[in-house]
């Protein structure tokens, strides 16, 4: 799967991004397909620059733009603001799933309960 990203460059504390075509597996910094922009957040002007026309041949073909590029092309009006958030996060994912469990237990427990109340009215008659 090809991805369009962002790539850190600059110095500490400095950074300067360009915004590069590569496959989704291959690290950060790695040598990519093409460079397609850039992306300056310290500068106070034309902080975001593409090639539109490259970027619409990538998207064309089926590369995946992450969000953060998707939402610097919204922002600078290159595109139109359909973007979807990213899936929740895995902690609450995590913490939906032990509440649900322990309401299920919750629920388990008074079922036994219950039942043993039963067990022991009959047993009394």
């Amino acid at each position: 799967m090809v991805k369009i990203r962002l790539a850190r460059f600059g110095k500490k504390k400095q950074p300067t991004y360009k915004v590069v075509v590569t496959n989704a597996r291959t690290k950060r910094n790695t040598l990519a397909l093409e460079y397609l922009g850039s992306y300056d957040p310290f500068a106070k002007k034309d902080k975001f620059k593409i090639d539109q026309d490259r970027y619409k041949y990538w998207i064309d073909n089926g590369a995946q733009p992450t969000y953060t590029v998707k939402s610097l092309m919204v922002i600078n009006g290159y595109l139109k603001a359909d973007i979807k958030k990213p899936t929740t996060k895995k902690s609450e994912v995590k913490k939906e799933k032990t509440e649900s469990k322990k309401e299920e237990e919750k629920e388990a427990v008074e079922v036994k309960a219950g039942s043993k109340k039963e067990e022991k009215s009959k047993s009394d008659k």
